[in-house]
């Protein structure tokens, strides 16, 4: 009658343990597949938003740039304007490259810095030094240069003299 002659478990008990062990096994198998095939959608998921929020953050930072460089742009053009307007010399005053108080106020900063250090000033020298302003705009991606990332960025300016001047942290 073959391996299955009476429908006993006594009676075939191993080959009753070999059917229900393959099926278990069996359905082991498709559960853990099954789990496998939703790993691998939710993989997928993650890198499809991941790359999607990569090309979101470059479309960001390409626009700021535009705009950053038509703001320069504009900013040249108005500064050749006036320049062409004054016959050619830049204006300190009116308007034009911040007006009077911040060209002050550069002076003070200056005057302020070579006094820490100790430098002579142009009158007491006897030769005329030179006037140089710079203006920073701008500052991004800078790296925190303290360990909980807290610093506070700013800018430091030194001429070849050896006089230092530095922004605010603002």
């Amino acid at each position: 009658m073959g391996a299955f002659g009476a429908p006993d478990l006594a009676a075939n008990p191993t080959v009753y343990t070999f059917v229900f062990s393959c099926s278990f096994l069996n359905a082991l198998t498709l559960l853990f597949a099954s789990f496998r095939l939703h790993r691998r959608v939710l993989n997928h998921a993650r890198t499809k938003h991941a790359a999607r929020r990569k090309r979101q953050a470059e479309a960001k930072q390409a626009k700021r740039e535009r705009k950053s460089a038509a703001r320069l742009e504009a900013e040249a053009a108005r500064l050749a304007q006036a320049e062409r307007a004054s016959g050619g010399l830049p204006s300190l005053a009116g308007g034009v490259a911040g007006g009077p108080q911040k060209w002050g106020l550069a002076r003070r900063a200056i005057s302020s810095a070579a006094s820490a250090l100790g430098l002579e000033h142009e009158h007491d020298h006897g030769v005329a030094l030179g006037t140089v302003a710079v203006r920073v705009l701008r500052a991004h991606g800078l790296v925190a240069a303290d360990s909980g990332g807290m610093s506070d960025p700013y800018v430091v300016v030194q001429c070849t003299s050896g006089a230092k001047g530095k922004t605010s942290v603002n």
